[in-house]
């Protein structure tokens, strides 16, 4: 009796145990995306898409739009709990503004980090994309852009 209830009972708890486990951060990094909130780009809504990072330059896709930004245009790039103030007056003509963060920080409130912002020169003139990213879904993204681009990330203190 012992080992048929065993038998029958271990498989079972340790499926349920494995099916009550936060997905992977990859698949959360699919699911979950960078959406664009603000900045220069002509976008339709707001965009939900991937942040793709190549040999040479940053890639954003959202449906059937794609932007390519190459490492040599990147002048300051961040991730922050709200748009910086270094971004927001930077001169650049803005489609769509970012938003705004809370203006003073409380002591007995935790704020995450949740916008990636990017200023870059194309065409000769200055823009800039902001996106809205969970530290999940970026943790990967911030090595990568700190070899590949040779640019720090300026951030707040980073806990996923």
């Amino acid at each position: 009796m012992n080992i048929r209830f065993q038998a029958i009972w271990i498989p079972l708890f340790v499926t349920a145990v494995f099916l009550s486990l936060p997905p992977s951060p990859a698949a959360s990094q699919k699911k979950a995306g960078f959406r664009y909130v603000g900045g220069t780009w002509e976008m339709k809504g707001r965009c939900r898409g991937q942040l793709q990072i190549g040999t040479n330059s940053v890639a954003f896709k959202c449906k059937e739009q794609f932007f390519d930004l190459p490492f040599e245009s990147l002048t300051y790039m961040e991730y922050r709990p709200a748009p910086s103030d270094k971004l927001r007056d930077a001169e650049v003509f803005w489609r769509r503004k970012p938003p705004l963060g809370l203006g003073m920080k409380l002591p007995w409130r935790k704020r995450k980090n949740k916008y990636f912002s990017v200023v870059f020169f194309k065409g000769g003139e200055l823009g800039a994309a902001v996106f809205r990213v969970k530290p999940r879904v970026m943790r990967p993204y911030l090595a990568e852009l700190d070899l590949r681009s040779g640019m720090r990330v300026e951030m707040d203190s980073f806990d996923p």
